[in-house]
This record gives C-alpha cells, structure tokens and sequence, in this order.
C-alpha cells in the first residue's frame, strides 16, 4: 500500500474510530451504500445459512457490523492497515472475523467464499495493474458460482461531486 494511502487511513483509525464516517465521511452515500449491500447479499444469498461472506478493505468493520445482523452467514474482513483492523477487531462481532491482509497478494484460502464485496477498495490501489491483480484474486476466492458486489469510484464522478460541493459552497 502506497504510504500516503496507510498514513490518510491512520489518521482516519486516529479520529473517527468507530464512527460511520470512518472511510465516507458523507453520511447520506454510506447510508444508500450499506443500503445497496443489505439488498445485493438478499438477492444473492437469500435467507440461508452457512454462507461466507468477505469484505475486502473492511476499514473499521461498519459495515459488517450492520450487515451481520442481518444475515445468518460467517462473515470475514480483510483491510492492509493493522490500525483499523484493530478498531474492527475491538467490535467483538457475532460471527464476523477480522484480519490484516492485502487483496494484492491475500493469504486467504481460494475458493472460501460464496460473496466478497467491497467498498471504494479498488480506487485505492496505486495502479491499474495492481487493480487487475486484485481483481483476479477476488475470483480465486470465490466459490463456483460465487459472487463479487463492488461499489467502487470513478474519478469522472469524485470530480462532479466535488464541484457540486464548490457551487454550494461546502467542503
């Protein structure tokens, strides 16, 4: 992971924790995104049990946090920076693992998972070679006929928003 990246989400470990805001500080697009995830893993996965589900770049474990509450499945999260891990780790998370390792090169078994998901992960690696990588590994860990539900950004989309922001005069 490229050191401005850990050192932007250190400081994130350092002064939001637990908080939602943590990896979006806009609370209405986490809301919509963990809203979009509730109805992606219904609609896959349904109501049965025994599921693996692993969320690649888990930050500090909100989102399954919510999402382990509602589905009856073993959940797993994985981010490269030890400092939110271990906010995610300090949950206590009914049926929700937490551990330090990289997408890029992951240690996970392959073919573990029935879904694997991720939030603004992919924009976060340094290079579009680095983000094919990811991208194949995200299908080693699959299982046959397994899912992968992204919700990623686009710079075209982070620039409108921002200049959206600048017309109303918010940060």
């Amino acid at each position: 992971m490229k050191q401005s990246i850990r050192e932007h989400y250190d400081d994130q470990a350092r002064r939001l924790g637990r908080s939602p805001q943590s990896t979006m500080r806009d609370v209405c697009t986490r809301q919509l995104e963990l809203a979009r995830l509730e109805w992606a893993l219904g609609r896959l996965i349904g109501e049965r049990g025994g599921c693996r589900v692993l969320e690649i770049g888990c930050g500090n474990g909100y989102a399954l946090s919510k999402l382990s509450k509602r589905f009856d499945c073993e959940f797993f999260g994985i981010d490269a920076n030890r400092a939110m891990i271990g906010i995610a780790s300090g949950r206590r998370l009914k049926n929700v693992s937490f551990r330090v390792d990289d997408i890029v090169r992951p240690r996970l078994r392959e073919r573990d998972f029935d879904l694997v998901f991720s939030e603004r992960c992919l924009v976060n690696l340094e290079s579009w070679r680095m983000q094919q990588r990811a991208l194949g590994n995200v299908r080693k860990l699959l299982r046959a006929g397994g899912y992968y539900v992204m919700l990623e950004m686009f710079a075209d989309g982070l620039a409108e928003l921002n200049g959206a922001r600048k017309a109303l005069g918010l940060e």
